[in-house]
């Protein structure tokens, strides 16, 4: 007797096996068959369920990827302006603090009225540049969930025909 691993194997050969015994033949030429070619049909098989999971794979990723051109604008100018920060932020403490400093102390201003004012300076810009960078990943985070919601969304899709064409297929 023949019997498999595989539910959807097992169900073909037990089709396979009532088809032989509808043709009146002997049950050890068809029990020789099926044990002949079970291995060949397993492996049939498990490659078209393989094959189906594959095409739901290759489904899902281009949608994935289609999600993401649709949004690359936005994603670019996130970035872009992310990028920006940075390189604001770098400037201001390598260079425009500088310059700060040395304009008060060329216009003889007292050193601890001096430091005072570039520590609220600093304050003040850092403050202003956390800011910037908090609604920029605001914004990038609801990016990110609305393409992680339509990425939910097409697997689910997906997922709902995966199941409809299995219950189909049996």
């Amino acid at each position: 007797m023949v019997t498999s691993n595989n539910a959807n194997a097992s169900f073909s050969v037990d089709k396979i096996r009532n088809f032989l015994s509808e043709q009146n033949i002997p049950a050890d030429v068809s029990s020789k068959f099926l044990t002949a070619f079970s291995g060949e049909l397993e492996n049939f098989i498990d490659f078209e369920s393989l094959n189906k999971k594959l095409d739901l794979f290759y489904t899902f990723e281009k949608n994935y990827l289609m999600l993401i051109k649709e949004h690359k604008e936005e994603i670019k100018f996130v970035h872009s302006v992310q990028e920006d920060l940075r390189r604001e932020r770098s400037n201001f403490f390598t260079q425009i603090l500088k310059d700060a400093s040395e304009s008060l102390k060329k216009a003889e201003i007292d050193s601890k009225i001096a430091s005072s004012w570039l520590q609220e300076l600093v304050s003040c810009y850092t403050k202003s540049l956390n800011l910037s960078n908090e609604i920029v990943s605001t914004h990038s985070v609801d990016i990110i969930g609305e393409l992680r919601a339509k990425k939910s969304e097409v697997f689910n899709t997906l997922n709902s025909k995966e199941k409809s064409n299995a219950v189909a297929d049996d």
